[in-house]
């Protein structure tokens, strides 16, 4: 074969430098001298002219190529060597030769989940089963903590059958599962490969409307959000105290007014299952203020093609936006609740000195670029402070 100056061969395509030797060969002779350097004939003007612009093609694309490779190279630098768009993953089930679920977003209640689902439910790579199976845990007095193969394969009959070849995800959305002391070593046991995926709320005010969610179904026996408080606020101190993180986790695991609202030992707990790469934090300050933007990162975390939500990211979001005090207030009637169920002064500095030390936990995974970083709200409400990192 025909041999290329260096410049070419490294910086133009293979099927450019193909088609090049093809004209050559048809409009011109190229000869060697004794020194076997590229020499162009001066016989035949074409000729010339064609090796002149082979050669200036040459140039060209090493050009390019010098600056491509600059480009990606201060590209990378910028975003810290961030690693690759993740790929579709399909943990195939032998049983069943299909895909074992994808992904799972396991918290937390009363934090926008059921928007997220609206809005997921659309993409045409994601089948999802019912919401909230709570098959692990919500919907039993304990804990699945010690689950046979045989059970398993139960569970898995809940989710639509993928096949490996149809590149597409199934996944859960059981916001009980973060708060789950032993979830997180049964699904790294049966699902190495799942991207986990939690949305969070500030925690006052996320105690605050699951409270309100309890006692208008009727499922709470605290009269008050202040006896509420007093009571799980009086328990988790009492548990927590000096225990390991699978300890605490279980503790708050039974609380589920204050204690779902405490995140950093249920994420420490969960990440000492699955790496970074496969734990993904979100805020509802986010969902709330930018859904495209939340809803894009999720797809990049799963490896999912980008899709054109529209209007259903604000629809989905508007219709079942239940979390900010206006609804509380325009509801009140409706529920039965008066002006006595907002939080008092007393309660809300007493959650404000609870809350602070799992908020500078959370502050330490944030810094660690761990976790993303906490929402400005949540920074100005504990009056956190950020450190060298975000400096």
């Amino acid at each position: 074969s025909r041999s290329w100056p260096k410049c070419c061969s490294q910086a133009v395509p293979t099927a450019i430098r193909i088609q090049c030797d093809r004209i050559m060969r048809t409009a011109s002779t190229v000869v060697r001298d004794d020194t076997s350097t590229l020499m162009c004939p001066s016989a035949r003007g074409l000729g010339r002219w064609l090796c002149l612009g082979v050669v200036a093609v040459c140039l060209v694309f090493t050009w390019i190529g010098r600056i491509q490779t600059d480009a990606n190279a201060l590209l990378v630098a910028l975003i810290e060597k961030r690693p690759p768009r993740p790929r579709l993953e399909c943990d195939v089930d032998n049983a069943t030769n299909s895909c074992k679920p994808g992904f799972m977003l396991i918290g937390v209640q009363k934090s926008g989940s059921s928007t997220l689902y609206a809005i997921l439910r659309q993409h045409p790579q994601i089948k999802l089963p019912l919401k909230e199976l709570l098959w692990w845990n919500g919907d039993r007095p304990r804990p699945r903590c010690n689950v046979q193969d045989k059970e398993v394969a139960h569970y898995l009959k809940m989710f639509p059958r993928v096949r490996p070849k149809e590149k597409v995800l199934t996944g859960e959305f059981s916001v009980t599962y973060m708060h789950c002391h032993c979830c997180a070593a049964q699904f790294s046991h049966f699902f190495p490969q799942l991207k986990i995926g939690t949305l969070l709320r500030e925690p006052i005010g996320r105690s605050f409307s699951r409270w309100k969610e309890q006692r208008a179904m009727g499922r709470t026996v605290f009269r008050t959000f202040d006896e509420a408080v007093d009571k799980e606020v009086s328990s988790l101190q009492q548990c927590m105290t000096n225990y390991s993180v699978a300890r605490r986790c279980e503790c708050v695991g039974k609380l589920n007014i204050v204690g779902y609202s405490l995140y950093s030992g249920s994420i420490r707990n969960w990440r000492q299952y699955y790496p970074k790469s496969r734990f993904l934090v979100m805020y509802l300050d986010e969902l709330h203020e930018d859904p495209q933007k939340v809803v894009n990162l999720i797809q990049y975390h799963l490896g999912l093609k980008s899709h054109a939500f529209g209007d259903v990211l604000h629809e989905a979001f508007n219709t079942r936006e239940k979390y900010g005090w206006g609804f509380h207030k325009k509801n009140r009637e409706a529920t039965g609740t008066t002006a006595d169920d907002e939080i008092h002064a007393e309660t809300g500095q007493r959650l404000l000195d609870f809350f602070r030390p799992d908020l500078l936990d959370m502050l330490s995974l944030a810094e660690a670029r761990e976790i993303a970083p906490l929402p400005k709200a949540w920074m100005k409400k504990w009056a956190l402070t950020r450190g060298k990192v975000w400096a």
